[in-house]
């Protein structure tokens, strides 16, 4: 399996875990860029949101809330210079761990 369709597989799992309202293809997709970015860097801005997704800054403010909402990132630093990480969920989805607690790379 590709990691997109990794992602993609965890990613549709949090959503129907997370929240119960429709979520787009569009979003989904939007989610999935900055995720994949994740598995390359170690945080991304919102500079950097907008011109994966190609998007506003409304649209990327709109993504914030619901990735936080659903502990997928969390904000370190100040809110206008800050950059978001990885939270709970996003580390799981990025960083599998097996039962035993050790990554799945390991």
């Amino acid at each position: 399996m590709r990691i997109g369709d990794l992602l993609v597989e965890a990613l549709n799992e949090t959503i129907r875990e997370g929240i119960d309202e429709g979520i787009n293809e569009g979003i989904k997709a939007r989610w999935i860029q900055y995720l994949v970015h994740f598995s390359q860097e170690k945080y991304i801005t919102t500079a950097q949101m907008r011109a994966l997704a190609q998007v506003s800054a409304a649209t990327v403010e709109r993504d914030i809330v619901s990735l936080k909402k659903l502990k997928l990132v969390r904000l370190e630093g100040a809110r206008k210079s800050g950059k978001y990480v990885l939270d709970i969920k996003g580390k799981e989805i990025i960083c599998p761990r097996t039962k035993n607690g050790h990554n799945k790379s390991d």
